[in-house]
Order: structure tokens, then sequence, then C-alpha cells
């Protein structure tokens, strides 16, 4: 029978892995293919190409301006110059009114439209070329939209082909007019060497300011994206996602272990295709707990050669260099040029370890630095996932049980005075059968309250609770009830106007003064019983006395005290959950009192 049960255990352990293993392979395929989109958002693309667009707007005037007020005989004539200036303003112009409109999308069109710029300048310098001419300097500005756009490299290859271009006109131009007697100015081999190096000095630039930007929105579109994830499978793929197209990783490998034992490993290799494919694996023999909390970089100085593994401890901004037999084992699992590997931690009980690696270039410490801000961004995350759903299974168990409370007060107490009613109906029936009439009619009413009572409920939990009576009212009606169907002499007080009765304090207030009546009916032997109800000060105060045979623990407690524990364990609970105080005393054979104080607002 024992092994027949533990290979159900078994059975049903394997069949759960399998459906994890199965929604962790859904998961990867669905969220890690997708395309995150270009790093800049498409707003701050508008703006640049606006700014660039006004910007080429009043170079134009500027040129035109230069040509009037300042006029230099060009080798043409003059009126081709006004003409080409004239087209480029109106070409300016209705670059400008597009991209004020939104016309076009702007991403596609930066490019086709930089490469045209640097067209119109070549067309105006060379019908400007006489001894000296100053519109080389309009390439400046295709060097700094690249720079705005698109970095340092990027800058740097336009500079190189705006010089050559230039160059190359001026060469041709000069040798076609001038013939065999044509001269090279120590200016024309000059300004070519002055555009690439004002390139790169103007790209640097430009590449600091597209990179801390890049940064900062890549940070508020995880915060977005991956925030809004109520999953921690989901949240993880997201961050891999974002990791993976801001550094260009061609090698992923991350482990995660939550406290609760719950442990994947995930690695991720970019395919020919440019696209990277997560797959699970099983955990490894190292652990994120083994790697500790120091940072790593692994670089080569050329090509593969000149290895270097660096070590980053916690608070210490200074590299230090590990050899071959420090170095830690999970680093050799990928042979791409570059790593960075950084610890994950989440106050939650999260720990694991991210490696992203690099085929083409090594990763810088400025890399590693914001890799560990984007984990670290993301373990925040992680955490409040984990602690929002924690919150979800309290708020279902404490809804559970508030449900069990409502359906021993109500539905309950409703089938057991059912019971009872039907028990004196077999007894009347056999001493005096003419009496049964109005017991059955009583026990009609029991029957249709109950009904009503269990309409309302269902009406709370479908449609949410309504104003309805307050407490006062709603408690008075309830007394009155008791008043009718038994015996019991029943004294009531009340101050609570105004608080509801359907929802909130007021509710569970109702719920305590009906379980309490009851108990006196069923257990206490009491033929009178005192309920008061009293709103003073933001508390409740509700006490419930009768003169019955008392607690059955009352002589194991001196002094007639008795602790909160011998209350009826659903008063309890609803005490416990408005965070009030419960206070039970009895004596024997004098009967008992229970006394509670609630806040008027429920927590």
């Amino acid at each position: 029978m024992t092994e027949h049960s533990n290979n159900g255990q078994e059975a049903r352990t394997s069949v759960t892995d399998a459906k994890n293993a199965r929604r962790q392979s859904w998961v990867l395929r669905r969220f890690i293919g997708e395309d995150v989109g270009g790093i800049l958002s498409d707003d701050a693309l508008d703006r640049s190409e606006r700014v660039i667009a006004v910007g080429r707007l009043v170079l134009s005037f500027a040129a035109l301006a230069i040509i009037t007020v300042d006029p230099r005989e060009p080798m043409y004539s003059m009126s081709m110059l006004y003409s080409v200036l004239i087209a480029y303003i109106a070409y300016s112009a209705v670059l400008f009114w597009v991209f004020s409109n939104r016309r076009v999308g702007l991403r596609a069109t930066s490019k086709p439209i930089l490469v045209a710029d640097i067209g119109w300048f070549t067309l105006i310098v060379i019908l400007s070329e006489g001894s000296t001419s100053p519109f080389f300097l309009l390439y400046l500005f295709g060097v700094c939209t690249a720079a705005i756009r698109w970095g340092v490299r990027t800058t740097v290859r336009v500079a190189a082909w705006s010089g050559a271009l230039y160059l190359v006109s001026i060469l041709v131009v000069r040798r076609a007019l001038l013939g065999p007697d044509f001269k090279i100015h120590t200016a024309h081999l000059m300004r070519p060497i002055y555009l690439v190096v004002l390139g790169y000095l103007v790209g640097f630039i430009g590449e600091h300011e597209l990179s801390a930007k890049r940064r900062l929105l890549e940070m508020i579109s995880i915060q977005r994206e991956v925030g809004r994830s109520r999953s921690q499978l989901i949240t993880l793929v997201r961050l891999l996602r974002h990791i993976d197209h801001f550094f260009g990783a061609d090698y992923i490998l991350i482990q995660v272990r939550s406290n609760e034992g719950e442990r994947l490993e995930w690695e991720g290799r970019r395919s020919p295709g440019r696209r990277m494919r997560l797959h699970d694996i099983s955990p490894g023999s190292w652990t994120a707990a083994a790697a500790g909390p120091a940072c790593y970089r692994v670089v080569h100085a050329v090509g593969n050669w000149g290895r270097r593994v660096e070590c980053y401890e916690p608070g210490d901004a200074r590299a230090r260099g590990l050899s071959e037999t420090e170095e830690p084992g999970f680093l050799a699992r990928s042979s791409v040029r570059s790593l960075i590997s950084v610890p994950i931690f989440a106050s939650g009980g999260v720990d694991g370890r991210l490696i992203v690696g690099r085929i083409r270039r090594n990763f810088s410490k400025e890399d590693l630095s914001f890799c560990q801000t984007l984990v670290a961004q993301a373990a925040v995350i992680l955490d409040n996932v984990i602690l929002q759903e924690k919150a979800e299974d309290l708020a279902v168990a404490e809804e559970r049980g508030r449900i069990a409370r409502d359906v021993h007060d109500g539905f309950v107490q409703s089938l057991a005075s059912i019971d009872v009613g039907i028990e004196v109906c077999r007894r009347i029936e056999e001493k005096n059968p003419a009496a049964l009439d109005d017991e059955l009619l009583a026990l009609q009413q029991t029957v249709k309250h109950g009904y009503r009572e269990a309409r309302s409920y269902l009406d709370r939990l479908r449609h949410g609770a309504s104003k309805g009576p307050d407490v006062d009212e709603a408690a008075r009606a309830l007394v009155s009830e008791f008043r009718e169907r038994t015996d019991l002499d029943i004294v009531f007080s009340s101050s609570a106007a105004g608080i509801p009765a359907r929802h909130g304090v007021g509710f569970e207030l109702l719920q305590i003064v009906r379980e309490g009546l009851t108990n006196i009916l069923r257990h206490a032997n009491a033929s009178r019983a005192t309920v008061s109800v009293t709103a003073a000060n933001g508390d409740i105060e509700v006490c419930i006395r009768d003169d019955g045979r008392g607690f059955p623990t009352v002589e194991d407690h001196g002094g007639g005290r008795l602790p909160s524990s011998a209350a009826p364990w659903s008063i309890r609970e609803r005490v416990e959950a408005l965070s009030g105080t419960l206070r039970v005393s009895s004596r024997a054979g004098s009967g008992s009192e229970i006394r509670i104080t609630l806040p008027s607002e429920a927590p």
C-alpha cells in the first residue's frame, strides 16, 4: 500500500514537472521571439527629426544670406547658384512641414535624407567654388545630425565620405574648367582632414549623450513593460529580452533560485538568423550562492588573444585580475569573446546569476555597471511580483474564511433552527395535534427568512453591497426576530446610527450578535439576555450578556475571566480580522458576558 502511494505521488510530481516545463517552453517561444523595436522611442526620434528639420531650414536661409551679403564670383554663373540655393530652401521647407505634421515614418527616412543633404551640399560647393569657398562647412551639418542619430561610428563614416566627396568634386570641377593649368590649394587637401577630425570629436560627444539617453529610456522601458507582469516567469523572460536587445548579446545564461526551493536555468545562443533562442537546461553543478555577490568581466586584448578576467567585489570599483585557477567555472561555459556576469538578489528570497556574452567586441566597465543597474531594477520588480502573489494568496485565504463564517452564522444557523422546529413539530403531533398548525407556520417563517437571507448574501457577492439600513435598524430587527421565535427575554440598546449594516464593520457586527444570541439559545439555558451596541470615540463596543449556566470551562479559571479562545470560533475570527479586542467572562450558574471592541472602519 505504501509503495503504491509513493508511486502515485511520483507520478503526480512528474506530471506537474511536465506541465511546468511545457509552460516555460511556451513562455520562452512567446516572448523572446518578439521584437522589442528601436532603443529610442518613436516620440524621442520624432522630436529629434523635427529639431533637425528646423536647423536645415535655418541653414538654407543662412547660405542664401551669405551669397547675397558677401558675393564671391564662382566658376559657374551666379544665377545657377541662386537657383540651387532657392531650391534647397524649398526642399528644407517641405521637410519641415512633413516632420511637423508627421506625414511619414521618420525612422525609415533618416538615412535617405542624410544622403540627400550631402548631395545638396556637394552641389552647392561645386557651384560656389572659386578662389575660396566657405560652403564646405555645410558638411558639418550632416556630421552633427549623424552624431545625434547614430553615434561615433556612423558619424566618422559620414565625415570620411563627405571629405572624400568634397575632394573628388573639387578636383573634377577644377580640372574640367581650368584644364591642365589647374592648381590644388593646401586648403582643399586639409578640409577633408578637418571634417574627419571634427566628425570624430562630434561623434564621440554624440555617442556619450546617445548612450545616456538609451540607458535612461531602457530603464523606463523596463519599469513600464517588465513591471506590468504578474508572473515571475514572464518577468524574467521580458528582462532577458531587454538585455539581449540592449547589449546585442550572442550568449545568455541565467540561473534563478527561490527560497521555496524552485530553481530554473536558461541558456540562449544567437542563431545564424540573428535571433536569440532560449531553452531550459538542467541546473549545472555551480550555484548562484556559491558564485557570491561579485561581478565578473571577461575581455580580450586583440581578437581571441590576451584573455583577461576581472572581478569586482561589492562596494569596490577597482578590478581584481583572476588567474585561471581562481576563475569561476561558469565563465567557461561559453566561447564568446567577452562576458559580463552579475548576481541577482531580491529581498523576497530570490537569488541567482546572469551571464551575458558577445562575440564581436568587448564589454566595457560601463556596460557591466549598467547591467548591474538593470538586474537590480528587475530584482525589485520580481520581488514585488512575489509579494503580490503572496498577498493574493493571503487575500484568497481570508476571503474563504470570511465566507465560511458567513455561511456558519447564516445558512447553518437557519438549518439548525429548522431542525429544532421539525423536532418540536414531531413532539406536538404526539401530544397536542391542534397546536401543530401554529408551529408549522413559525417553521415556515424561519424557512422564508433563511431563503431571504441566502438571496441577500448572494446578491452582495454578485453585485456588491448597497447602502441599506444602518446598524441600529438592522440589529433591532434581528433582536425582534429572536424574540418572536423564542421565549428568551432580550433587552436591546443601541447608539450606532449611521453605520452601514450591509458591508464592512456593520455587517460583521450583526453576524457577531446573531452568533452570540444563537449560542445563548442552544447552550446557555438562559431566560434573559442583554445586547448593547455603543459607538463612541471612533470605536464600536458590543456587549452580549446572559443569565445562563456559564461556560463549561469556567471552573478552570479563577475570577471568572476566560481567555478569548473560549469564545465561538466564528466570533473570534471576525474580531481578529477587524483588529478588535475580545473579552470573555463567566461564572458557574450566573451567566456569561462577551464584550467586543471594534474600530468603526475596517482596517
